[in-house]
């Protein structure tokens, strides 16, 4: 999975796709002192059936 970081912001967009299916991943964060807040959805389509969302958002905390 590939990110993009810009000042304290974080940039997430990939999509993983071969004949039978696709994987679209997006999302974005933010940096806060040593704090990173982040939400993303996974969106899956296989081919023939409806796509499944999955969204989470989540903390990290940098240690030393």
């Amino acid at each position: 999975l590939f990110a993009t970081i810009k000042g304290n912001q974080l940039f997430i967009s990939q999509v993983l796709e071969d004949s039978d299916e696709k994987v679209e991943v997006t999302g974005n964060g933010t940096l806060t002192g040593d704090k990173l807040v982040y939400s993303y959805k996974i969106v899956l389509t296989e081919k023939g059936q409806a796509p499944q969302i999955f969204e989470n958002t989540a903390k990290a905390t940098r240690m030393e």
